[in-house]
Order: C-alpha cells, then structure tokens, then sequence
C-alpha cells in the first residue's frame, strides 16, 4: 500500500417528434431592462408583466406564462419588459382571472405565476421552503410531478432546449436502469499476497465523513443535484437514488432548473462521448479503496485522483487498474517493492490523464447546456462564457458541437485558444455572455410556476401567509 499524491494536475413531457436544434441566435437578447428579481430586491412593490410576443413559426404555438421574462420570437429571443405599478398590475391580472383574485382561475390564467415585489429574493425562496415543507410528503410529490407539466409549456430559450433533448430520445425515462453500486477490485485476483478482505463502509463510518471531506470536498461543489448522471464506463444514462426526492426537484427549481433538466444534461453529456475513453474509464471507476479493506461507496478512483489530494494507493486498486486497462499480469506484482512505484505511478497517470482531459472537458461543456451560471468541476470555471459562446457556435445542437471538440493531442491547443480569443473576438465573447445570461432569466419563470403551484396548493396560508 502506498499513500500518494497521485497526479500533479494542470488545471413527465410529453413525446414529441425530434424538433430542429435550438438555433443559435434564439439565444441572443439583450438583458431586459427590468426583470421580477431585480425589482423584487429593491423592496419595491410591483408586478412584472411582459409585452406581448408573436409566436414562433418554427415552433408549436405556446402561449407564454404572464410575467414571462423571455418569449420565443421567430427565431430571436425578446426580452421586452414592462414594469407596471402595484396597483394596475393586480387590475389587469383581475381581469384575466389569475391566481389569488378569483376562487377558480381558468385554463389561460393558470399560466400566470404571481410573485410578491414585497419579498426579497432570499425571503421568498425561504417563505417557499417552509410552505412547502407544510405540505403531506403526498402533497409534496403532486406538487413537483404538476410542476413538470406546467413547465413543460413553457416557451423559454431553456425549455426548448429541454424539449429538443428529450424529444429527440427513444427511450422512456421510466425504462432507465438504475446507476448500480460502485463495484471494487478483489484482493485474492489483483494482489493475493495482500489478501486483506474488501468491506463497504457504511455513512456513519467516521473514516466516510473524513475521505469525503478531503476528496470530495476538493472538487468542485454544485449547488443544482442531479437525480441522473451519465455512466462513462457503461456509456448509458442512469437514474440516481434521489432522482424522485420531490425535495431535490423542489431546490433545483428555486434554483431556476425545471424537472428533467438533469436528464437533457446527462444525455448531452452522452451525445458528446465517442466512446475512446470508455475502458479507462470504465477502470476508473471502481471504488476508491483503503490499507485495510474499507470500501468508500461514494467516492470514485476517478474522483480520488481528480481531488489531488493524498490518498491511500492499495496493491489491489494500482495492479486492478493496470490488470483491467492493459492486461498485464507480469510487469507488476503484489506487493510492489518501493524501487518499482515511480515507474508503476507514471503509467497509471499516462492512463489517466488523457481521459480525465476528455471526459472532463465535455462533462463541463454538456452542464452549460441548459444551465447559465453553474459551477464547473476540474478547473474549467474560467471556460464558462466560453462554452456558451462555443453552443452558440454549434447552434446549441450537440452532435455539432460533439464534432468540434479536441481529441487529447489537441486538448490544451483547444483551450488556450479558447482563451486567446475570447478578448479579440467581441461577437464570440458577447453570445456566450448573451445565452448565460438568457438562460438565467428564463430560470425565474421556473421559480414564478414553483410559487404559483405553492399558492394553489394552499401551502402559504398552512403557515400563516396566506398569499
């Protein structure tokens, strides 16, 4: 056993026929002049009501939700904003019959999602927590599973791109396989003169809490949870134990992140992976494993080595790797002497490397798709402008765009040019900035559904603020 720094690093819609790719200028708008948020953090009374929008030709007629901040228009995302005072504005909600000024709202009005100009945005993300936390945990899952079909019509330059990805996929999401438990290399095959038995810790296992801590804790946190994830070695997409935890699809969506918003990610991600890499990394995904047999079901060898932090390095985990990846039972032997380890080490970080560049590289570029500020894992944070402006370039199409990423001779060429041309070209830089920003403004109609849902649930007046 060998404890290491292993690597100094450089850095429910419904089915509908496939739609043509998001273009790319359906992403370019100019920042409204006014939205929801920014008026709801000045403390400021008022209501924010859209102007009206032609419907696309490209795409079924979809009545925009009332406080809708983008409208899909002929192509082009519009931003037209109108402020209006507190007191027209419930006029004119009124009259169409919204939520909260009328016992039964009809089918147009539910497409209006109120929210207080009273509240902070902070304010009221907590006041929707404790409403819904008022909810039966039956309540609860109605409310998510009617938050999917109202979002489902929602015209957003995000939900198009949610509904090109999904409705251009043949398999059900009901019929993905569950991600199954990490599975780890067996001592008696890989290094049965260190026969120590393998053991899964279990969560309250401090040694958990601790590698963690150091391993986990190193990479990149994101705020948004996934409920599915793309498996590189299997080259499927599967569903994670939270996937129905009406709680996680509630945090995403005050998150702004409609549901299945992590499935259109994780099939992109797929769309983008030839499969080169998919033995090493089926390799690297094993368990990350302990000097005394402790099985840390959480915790990857490809994220173990990604953290670059110090790690136990067992016989069975070094020698499984080299055994799986290149079939060699005769160069190294258990237990490796100490002269052999530099030469061992280098030839797993020769195998690593050019798949953690692919992999990571894509995996940051697939979460862009449909988020606009999101944490990216692996240093590629400084990238995030850049790779919107790069599904900008692509027409937010993926196989495009799949085609247009560097193989790992032209990885580091293919960022620093990314980097360099940044500054020196204004039109690339601002449509990267444009769908970012795009994308987070179409995230408050998400939370403006969430409140309304929240409101008819009667979950507000459960906890003394009646709405």
């Amino acid at each position: 056993m060998h404890r290491i720094r292993p690597l100094a690093f450089m850095f429910v819609l419904t089915a509908c026929a496939a739609p043509e790719p998001p273009h790319a200028s359906a992403a370019v708008a100019a920042p409204p002049a006014a939205s929801a948020e920014s008026a709801a953090d000045t403390g400021v009374a008022v209501e924010v009501v859209p102007a009206a929008q032609p419907s696309s030709a490209s795409e079924p007629a979809v009545e925009p939700p009332a406080g809708d901040p983008i409208a899909q228009s002929d192509g082009v995302v519009q931003s037209d904003w109108v402020v209006q005072s507190d007191a027209a504005a419930r006029s004119e909600l009124a009259a169409q019959g919204a939520p909260g000024t009328t016992a039964s709202a009809p089918r147009s009005a539910r497409r209006v999602a109120r929210t207080s100009g009273r509240l902070l945005d902070w304010e009221q993300r907590e006041l929707a927590r404790a409403a819904f936390a008022a909810l039966t945990p039956d309540e609860q899952v109605g409310l998510v599973e009617a938050l999917a079909i109202e979002s489902a019509n929602i015209g957003s330059f995000q939900m198009v791109l949610v509904r090109f990805v999904l409705g251009s996929e043949e398999i059900d999401p009901g019929l993905r396989p569950d991600a199954a438990p990490l599975a780890w290399y067996d001592a008696e095959t890989h290094a049965p003169k260190q026969p120590i038995p393998r053991r899964v810790l279990t969560p309250d296992d401090p040694r958990v809490a601790t590698a963690e801590r150091e391993i986990l804790g190193a990479l990149e946190r994101r705020e948004a949870v996934s409920g599915w994830t793309y498996d590189w070695g299997r080259r499927d997409v599967v569903r994670l134990a939270n996937e129905r935890d009406p709680w996680r699809v509630f945090e995403n969506a005050l998150l702004g992140l409609p549901p299945y918003w992590d499935l259109a990610e994780a099939l992109v991600e797929q769309r983008l992976d030839d499969g080169t890499y998919q033995k090493v990394l089926a390799a690297f995904g094993h368990a990350y494993t302990d000097r005394v047999g402790g099985v840390y079901p959480n915790i990857t060898l490809y994220d173990a080595y990604a953290s670059r932090a110090s790690i136990e390095m067992p016989d069975v985990d070094t020698l499984g790797l080299v055994h799986e990846v290149l079939g060699d039972f005769e160069t190294w032997k258990s237990i490796v002497p100490e002269p052999q380890h530099p030469e061992l080490f280098g030839r797993l970080g020769q195998l690593y490397m050019p798949a953690f560049h692919f992999r990571g590289l894509r995996n940051a570029v697939a979460r862009t798709f449909v988020c606009g500020s999101t944490e990216l894992r692996d240093g590629y944070q400084q990238h995030l402008d850049n790779f919107h402006a790069l599904w900008e370039s692509a027409g937010s199409d993926p196989a495009a765009l799949a085609a247009r990423l560097p193989d790992e001779t032209k990885w580091n060429e293919f960022l620093v040019g990314l980097t360099e041309r940044a500054p020196s070209d204004e039109l690339f830089s601002l449509r990267g900035l444009r769908r970012r920003v795009t994308l987070d403004q179409n995230g408050a109609e998400v939370r403006r559904y969430l409140y309304w849902l929240l409101e008819q649930a009667d979950a507000y007046r459960r906890i003394g603020a009646g709405r």
